[in-house]
């Protein structure tokens, strides 16, 4: 256990495994709430470059974590973002 995180671990095995998780649950709550500094924030912790996988490490941020509610809406911020991603409804 490294920092009492071990136990409220916010990334699936699977993920893990693959080397695609990034945050522990404390660093969730210490993402950036605005979209722009929070877009460069996930290209760089998840090292992709943007487009489909981008969005697909955004998705999972918000499908498979504990991200704060603030956090959240900066995400769904980000991934209207992102070429190609058409926004529908609200």
């Amino acid at each position: 256990m490294v920092g009492g995180e071990a136990s409220r671990d916010s990334c699936p095995r699977q993920r893990r495994a693959l080397g695609r998780c990034p945050y522990t649950w404390s660093q969730l709550y210490t993402l950036p709430t605005d979209p722009a500094k929070l877009k460069p924030k996930l290209i760089a912790d998840f090292g992709q470059g943007g487009g489909p996988t981008h969005f697909e490490d955004v998705e999972f941020v918000l499908d498979d974590t504990p991200a704060p509610p603030a956090v959240r809406e900066a995400l769904f911020k980000v991934d209207a973002s992102i070429p190609g991603v058409k926004v529908i409804g609200r």
